[in-house]
């Protein structure tokens, strides 16, 4: 549920077009208190992946359609290159970079006490 208040915070335009583009849902109605935390949860989750809020989210720029990165796997897969205008992926977050180094950090410490 934090994720979801965090993206209600952070992106509620995004996730109104989506509720309104796909199920016909208006976004007011949960302030209004005609939409359940829980439905909306539930409409939220399973938003399709051509979906505003998925490809802001995505590793990929949104602007790239599923259909434009699979035919630039095809132009991979026949040229043995990858196409020149894929974009490259978001750049890992600083929290998995933080979690990353402390484990690691952990892990020096264990081998030295055996």
């Amino acid at each position: 549920m934090s994720e979801l208040v965090a993206l209600l915070r952070d992106d509620a335009d995004v996730v109104e077009a989506d509720l309104q583009r796909f199920y016909g849902v208006d976004l007011a109605a949960y302030w209004r208190g005609e939409l359940s935390l829980r439905r909306l949860s539930v409409l939220v989750s399973r938003l399709p992946a051509d979906s505003a809020t998925a490809r802001k989210h995505a590793d990929v720029n949104p602007d790239w359609t599923v259909e434009a990165i699979l035919i630039a796997d095809l132009w991979a897969a026949w040229t043995g290159k990858p196409h020149p205008a894929l974009p490259k992926p978001k750049s890992a977050s600083t929290r998995y970079a933080s979690l990353r180094a402390r484990l690691e950090e952990q892990r020096a410490r264990l081998e030295v006490k055996q």
